[in-house]
């Protein structure tokens, strides 16, 4: 009925709807960075086939926050190399990294604290300004949201720049 159109044109079709709907109300939107991250770089988790970066920065519009989402690595170069990437998009975005509760009955608090570490840490030395943990319960993910808080108050310390595990133990068993 339409004819063959590229994928990336259709979503880019459809966000721009979106947006046109949401602007009508006042609302403000914000997106996770995998389809323009896709589109600019051909994949999101490491092995990007072309850079299309400068095309893909024009078409987001400068009213939505992108939201680079990444949980797993405990390699701060990683981020950082992310961190550019998206930046190379859009100047408009936020860091969401993640509490380690979705696999199962039990939370991974060590490796979510981990990761969560390094990822801010990246994020403070390169200037992003602002972050946020998401937890999810996909996976079969049911841990309780009370497990996670290790995670939860490491993550706020590792916000206000202490990185002292000592000292955010000692914080978490006073709250």
């Amino acid at each position: 009925m339409h004819g063959l159109k590229d994928k990336h044109e259709i979503m880019f079709e459809h966000v721009g709807k979106v947006l046109d709907i949401a602007r009508k109300y006042g609302f403000e939107c914000e997106m996770w960075c995998d389809m323009y991250m896709h589109a600019a770089y051909g994949d999101y988790e490491g092995k990007f086939i072309w850079d299309k970066s400068e095309e893909v920065s024009k078409i987001i519009p400068k009213d939505v926050k992108i939201i680079y989402w990444d949980y797993w690595s405990l390699d701060k170069n990683h981020y950082k190399f992310y961190i550019d990437s998206v930046r190379k998009l859009t100047d408009n975005f936020l860091f969401a990294g993640g509490a380690w509760n979705f696999f199962g009955y039990c939370p991974d608090n060590a490796y979510g604290i981990k990761a969560t570490k390094v990822a801010f840490e990246a994020c403070r030395e390169n200037g992003v300004k602002e972050v946020m943990l998401t937890t999810w319960s996909d996976d079969g993910g049911e841990a309780s949201a009370f497990a996670i808080l290790p995670t939860v108050v490491a993550a706020y310390e590792f916000s206000r720049g202490n990185f002292d595990m000592e000292s955010i133990k000692a914080r978490f068993k006073a709250i």
